[in-house]
C-alpha cells in the first residue's frame, strides 16, 4: 500500500534520474507481478496506464518535464507507449469498471483511441518559468 500511495503522490523532484511518469510505470509493473487483491491490481493498472499515457501526451504537445520544447524526445515511442497504455486500461477495466477510478480509465482510454489529446497525471512542469 505504501507503494502505491507513493505512486498516487508522484513527485515532482526533478532532481532524481527519473520523471515522475518513468517511476510510476517501473514501480506500477513491478507491483503487477507480486500477486495482489483484484481491487488493487486495477487501481495500479489505472496509474500504469496514466503514466504511459503521459508520454502520448508529452509527444503530442511537445513539453519535457521541464516544460522545454522537445517533443522528438516523446515522438519516437508515442505509438508503443499509446499500446502499452491501452493494455493497462483494459487490464484495470477487467477487474474493475464501476468505480471512479475506472470511469477516468475509460474516458483515458477513449481519449487514445479516438486520437484526442490525453490528459496529463504525472506530468510536472517548471512553475518557476524563466
Amino acid at each position: 500500500m505504501a507503494i502505491i500511495g507513493f505512486m498516487a503522490r508522484s513527485s515532482c523532484d526533478l532532481s532524481g534520474p527519473d520523471d515522475p511518469s518513468r517511476r510510476v510505470i517501473l514501480q506500477g509493473e513491478k507491483l503487477l507481478t507480486k500477486g495482489l487483491e483484484a481491487p488493487i491490481v486495477a487501481q495500479v493498472h489505472f496509474m500504469v496506464g496514466d503514466a504511459y499515457s503521459d508520454f502520448v501526451a508529452l509527444a503530442r504537445q511537445g513539453l519535457n518535464a521541464q516544460g522545454a520544447s522537445d517533443p522528438n524526445k516523446f515522438r519516437g515511442e508515442a505509438e508503443a507507449d499509446r499500446a502499452k497504455a491501452l493494455e493497462h486500461y483494459r487490464a484495470g477495466l477487467a477487474v474493475d469498471n464501476a468505480s471512479q477510478n475506472a470511469q477516468d480509465a475509460w474516458r483515458q482510454a477513449w481519449r487514445l483511441l479516438a486520437g484526442i489529446q490525453p490528459e496529463e497525471r504525472y506530468v510536472c512542469f517548471d512553475e518557476v518559468g524563466d
